[in-house]
């Protein structure tokens, strides 16, 4: 990792000897960071089950088949399973899984 980013994760007041110039870099890097972690944290099991498969990205129409919820829906409101990518919108298979364990016995 970058002595920069790890000095700030380190101790967040040493943001202040950064040069102006390097903070959008630094900013691009780190928001990067979060994406991949979140997208972690909803494809990866809670009880660290490292058996499950990996996940897979699927379209509108697979996600509108397995939830239910109309394609027009999807496109429209946020889900926790739904993930953009560059210009295309896709939805994660174990987060649509994980929703729907969720939902089940409302």
């Amino acid at each position: 990792m970058n002595d920069e980013l790890t000095r700030i994760l380190e101790d967040p007041a040493t943001v202040g000897e950064i040069p102006r110039e390097d903070i959008p870099p630094l900013l691009c890097r780190l928001a990067a960071a979060q994406s991949a972690l979140a997208a972690r944290l909803l494809t990866t099991p809670a009880n660290g089950d490292s058996s499950s498969p990996d996940d897979v990205l699927v379209d509108v129409k697979n996600a509108a088949s397995r939830t239910g919820l109309s394609e027009s829906f999807l496109y429209k409101n946020p889900m926790p399973f739904k993930v953009r990518e560059g210009g295309r919108v896709l939805f994660s298979s174990n987060g649509i899984s994980a929703w729907i364990k969720k939902r089940q016995g409302r």
